[in-house]
């Protein structure tokens, strides 16, 4: 009954200010893009995102995927892994991956739909932060961090971690409903200026000591 909780705060002014590099002209022409942010990690959910838009495309949705992060040192092996994957699932072509890069504000502008595969608990997958501050709607697996960050129905759509088929027919619901999905990424601003913003963390920390005061 004493516990109390109070999210991190985050200032995201960043994603404004870095400075854009050149972005493929399979983006800029796409008419709808999904798009992951992460490290490249057997847990972040590379292959799964791509099991993902597999189905999709099995589904009669027409979209460019967009990748975006390398990987953590000892796992370069996973790149082939990626690559089979691509290969196995004939995606070649509506696929692109920018690898490493630094403007991630840039990249987000570009997207339509941010998408969080983990298949492991993400304990605080800060993309989705960054992905709501600059209103995106998101789509997350089930579980970790993700269940608090974003509210299902509200500002995106919680996922199975293990059933691609299922995570995209609930995807291409909420693809079929535009406003539906700037509703979600409104949403999700709103959201992270509640309880995830530098604002909320410094007003919450003092309620709380306040109120301890007043016990």
């Amino acid at each position: 009954s004493n516990i109390r909780r109070v999210y991190n705060g985050f200032d995201f002014s960043y994603l404004d200010s870095e400075q854009r590099g050149e972005m493929p002209e399979e983006i800029l022409e796409a008419a709808l893009t999904i798009g992951m942010i992460a490290r490249v990690h057997f847990w972040k959910g590379q292959t799964y995102f791509l099991e993902i838009a597999s189905a999709l495309k099995a589904l009669g949705v027409k979209a460019t995927y967009v990748m975006v992060g390398d990987a953590y040192p000892g796992y370069e092996y996973l790149y082939d892994e990626i690559q089979e994957k691509l290969d196995d699932l004939g995606l070649k072509g509506e696929v692109v991956d920018l690898g490493y890069r630094e403007d991630i504000g840039h990249i987000l502008e570009r997207l339509d739909l941010f998408v969080l595969p983990s298949i492991l608990p993400d304990p605080l997958p800060t993309t989705v932060l960054e992905a709501m501050s600059k209103g995106k709607p998101v789509v997350a697996t089930a579980h970790g961090g993700a269940l608090e960050m974003v509210e299902d129905q509200v500002s995106g759509i919680h996922i199975p971690w293990d059933n691609a088929k299922k995570a995209a027919e609930k995807i291409k619901l909420i693809l079929a409903d535009r406003d539906a999905l700037a509703t979600f990424g409104k949403n999700g601003q709103n959201r992270l200026r509640q309880y995830f913003s530098e604002d909320a963390f410094r007003q919450n920390i003092i309620a709380l000591i306040d109120q301890d005061a007043t016990n």
